[in-house]
This record gives C-alpha cells, structure tokens and sequence, in this order.
C-alpha cells in the first residue's frame, strides 16, 4: 500500500529505526513511498542500480538489466541502503557518536525538499553524504520522548519522560497536537534546565476531549537551532 502513514509499516515504524522516504532523480516523491510524522529523511530510490541478479529474478525484464547481470530497481528498500552506507561513514568518522548523533547529522545536513523545513513527506528533506561528513565534529542535542510509548492510552494525570539535553543546551518545550499529523500545537510545558532519563513534563488528559494526539519535543541551543 502506498502513500500510508510509515508508522503503520514495520520496521520503520520503531522509535530507534531512522525512517527512509524514497525519492526519485527530480528531487520529486516516488508515488509508492510512505508518508508521516515518522519519516526522517529521504533518499534516492527509484531506477537504482542493485546488485539483484538478473538470472535469480523474476521482475528484471531487459529493460532493467545492466551489462546482462544486475537489476535496476525501485523502492524504498533502495532508498534505505543509502542511509544505512551514510550512517557507517559517520560512525567510521567519529566511532564515539552516538545512534543520536548520526541521526541527527543526518537529519541537520539534509537537502530541504517540500514545504519548508521538516514535512511529512521528505522529513528533514533528501540526504547529503558531502555536507554530513563536514559535520563529524559537531555536537548536537538529544531529543527522546521514552514515555508515553506509541499508542499509550492516557486516562488521569501523566508524566512524559524523556531526554532533552547536549552541548550547548539552552532550552526545551513540549508539545501535544490533535491526530497523526496536528495541524497546530498547544504547548504543555517549556524549561531551561537539561533532562536525562527524566520528567519532561506532567499534564492532565482530562482536560483534553476524548481522541487520538501526538506528543512533540524540541529542544534548542545557544545558536537558537532547534532538535
């Protein structure tokens, strides 16, 4: 099914998963990538050369075939290798980043596509291997909301916890919206003093109308650049 939310689609819809929308040469959205508040970042992934062999495959007609052997393919599971090879560069890089840190880089060094800044189609936008390896030395902030997990149903009075904190830590805020994807936000609590495996911030769902939110977590630095 294409054009789903990606949290409905395993395994992308993990916390720890750093989820791949496909994009094609034009910059534009493949029709068959999935969509979402989950997605992270985009990368190319239609008409990929693979290293499928052709003679093993049933789908590789001629026309997809190169030099005979290979397949070129589309699909996110083409998208996503280019990812995971950006990931191992920065771990290769700095071995002392954290998974947050690699995510991070990839998410700050990417190409912005879409709507301005990170959209539910292309996430923080399509990758940039050159600009991310300029990054190894910088330091980011780490954003992770541990609970309420996905799908917690809330009843009373609730702690969200979590972690907002890093180099250059200035502040944070938490945020609650109607639906997958809220058109707006309502802001439950902001503090100045970092968290670590801690509170957040406490609010009361009974003052909310029965439904479906999402939580948002931001935190921003002294360079006034928000995680």
């Amino acid at each position: 099914d294409w054009g789903l939310d990606a949290v409905n689609v395993s395994p992308a819809s993990a916390p720890e998963a750093i989820t791949v929308a496909a994009s094609d040469q034009n910059d534009q959205m493949t029709l068959f990538s999935n969509i979402g508040p989950k997605i992270d970042v985009a990368a190319p992934g239609e008409d990929i050369l693979s290293l499928k062999s052709s003679v093993d495959s049933g789908d590789c007609y001629p026309e997809r075939t190169v030099g005979t052997n290979y397949c070129v393919q589309s699909g996110t599971s083409m998208a996503a290798p280019h990812v995971a090879g950006l990931a191992a560069l920065l771990f290769s890089k700095n071995p002392s980043f954290t998974n947050e840190d690699v995510r991070q880089i990839i998410r700050s060094s990417a190409y912005d596509l879409g709507n301005p800044g990170r959209d539910n189609t292309f996430g923080y936008g399509r990758i940039d291997v050159g600009k991310a390896l300029t990054y190894t030395n910088n330091k980011f902030l780490t954003t992770k909301i541990t609970q309420p997990v996905r799908r917690t149903e809330i009843k009373s009075s609730y702690q969200i916890l979590g972690t907002a904190t890093g180099s250059n830590f200035a502040s944070y805020k938490v945020e609650i919206g109607l639906g997958r994807m809220p058109a707006s936000w309502t802001q439950i609590t902001s503090s100045g003093s970092p968290v670590e495996n801690g509170t957040l911030a406490t609010f009361d769902s009974a003052t909310l109308p029965n439904g479906r939110y999402t939580l948002r977590l931001t935190a921003t630095d002294t360079f006034g650049k928000d995680y």
